[in-house]
């Protein structure tokens, strides 16, 4: 499973504190996708991060498409999500091309350890 970042104690308890808090159907699926974990959606096949989860008459994800993980128009926020077309995915790997014209285009150097588990370089300059 690939974090796109490294979550400290506190984010960790922060986050079971705030799972323990939601009603139980929220806090049955919150439990299966901590935020540090990347994902993919099936139906898109973007990479995507949590944002949150919505509770309607079904529970669905919110979720950050963002250019340093895909390449992409622009950056944005979705909403309605099932959770069941999120798949924990790996980071972009040496070589990919990620970024969006706001942004700038970037190929993935290398994977790097936890501190730093990506490097990019400037593609468009």
């Amino acid at each position: 499973m690939a974090r796109w970042y490294e979550p400290t104690e506190n984010a960790k308890r922060d986050w079971a504190e705030w799972v323990a808090e939601r009603p139980p159907d929220v806090r049955k699926v919150a439990k299966q996708f901590p935020p540090w974990i990347l994902y993919r959606m099936g139906s898109t096949g973007r990479r995507v991060t949590l944002r949150g989860f919505d509770k309607g008459d079904t529970i669905c994800a919110r979720v950050v498409v963002d250019e340093r993980f895909n390449c992409i128009l622009f950056g944005r926020e979705v909403f309605g999500v099932d959770p069941a077309d999120l798949q924990e995915c790996e980071l972009p790997e040496p070589g990919e091309l990620v970024g969006s014209p706001e942004t700038g285009a970037y190929v993935i150097d290398s994977v790097g350890d936890a501190d730093t588990p990506w490097r990019m370089t400037r593609v468009d300059k």
